[in-house]
Order: structure tokens, then C-alpha cells, then sequence
């Protein structure tokens, strides 16, 4: 009864979610846990072999169009 009381809504979808938790159980159930991280920032990567986005030394697209 507490929980239909106090309980919050869920920031990505609307939904219900519980006290004390950040989101509700559908999409809690749709977050993925990375397993693989850059071993230079501790950036996390979706697959292993992939450049980091933070530590790549090329110039960014955006800050090429300053130039």
C-alpha cells in the first residue's frame, strides 16, 4: 500500500516504479550492464576493438568545422 502511496513515476517512461528505486521493472529489465571498458579512461564500450570516443585523438567533426 505504501508503495502505490509514495512510489514515483519512472523518468523514461512514465510508469510506475517503486520506492527507492530509479526506474520501473519493465524497463529495469531493459538496461544492459557494459562488461567492457576502455583501459585508458574506464569509458564504457559496447564491443572490444571499438576506438573510445573520449581518448580517439582525432578532432571531432564539429570542432573541424571551426577551423
Amino acid at each position: 500500500m505504501l508503495e502505490e502511496i509514495f512510489g514515483g513515476s519512472c523518468p523514461s517512461c512514465g510508469g510506475f516504479s517503486k520506492i527507492n528505486e530509479p526506474l520501473c521493472e519493465k524497463c529495469l529489465e531493459q538496461v544492459r550492464l557494459f562488461s567492457i571498458f576502455c583501459s585508458r579512461c574506464g569509458f564504457p564500450l559496447i564491443k572490444a576493438g571499438v576506438k573510445c570516443p573520449k581518448c580517439a585523438k582525432e578532432i571531432c567533426y564539429h570542432a573541424r568545422k571551426v577551423y
